[in-house]
């Protein structure tokens, strides 16, 4: 499989992912299996690279995944670039000793907060505002 296309699978995964997270609890059956996937995508990409840098682009709906950018008509784009706009999350770089449970926490954040209340933008929670051990969340100021 080529680079393009595990990197095209790789956000529809991510994308559909907090869109289950977003109907489900992560322990059911439906969000767990879309987020074993992911995570075993994660893993491998990460065996064979430092990170995983997610970005949200410059251009509507543009997102680059390590330096390449992921066609707009890919699965989940509009709605990830939607998502990190609406959230001011500009990129996610995602490290070796990313942990299911880490990836898990951080989807199931993104999926939960409404980061939009009456036009007032929400505090958002740390691990969005923050990252964790192995996911840094990239602003650009």
């Amino acid at each position: 499989m080529d680079t393009k296309h595990q990197h095209k699978e790789l956000i529809k995964s991510f994308f559909l992912a907090f869109k289950r997270l977003s109907l489900y609890a992560a322990q059911h059956p439906l969000a767990q299996e879309i987020l074993r996937s992911l995570f075993r995508m994660f893993e491998a990409t990460l065996s064979e690279t430092d990170g995983i840098l997610i970005v949200a682009g410059a251009g509507t709906n543009e997102i680059f995944l390590n330096e390449m950018i992921v066609e707009a008509d890919a699965l989940g784009v509009p709605e990830l670039y939607e998502k990190l706009k609406a959230l001011g999350i500009d990129g996610m770089n995602f490290t070796k000793g990313l942990t299911y449970e880490e990836l898990v926490d951080f989807i199931n954040t993104m999926a939960r907060i409404a980061a939009m209340d009456a036009g007032k933008k929400k505090i958002l929670p740390p691990l969005l505002k923050d990252g964790s051990d192995h996911i840094k969340i990239k602003k650009i100021h």
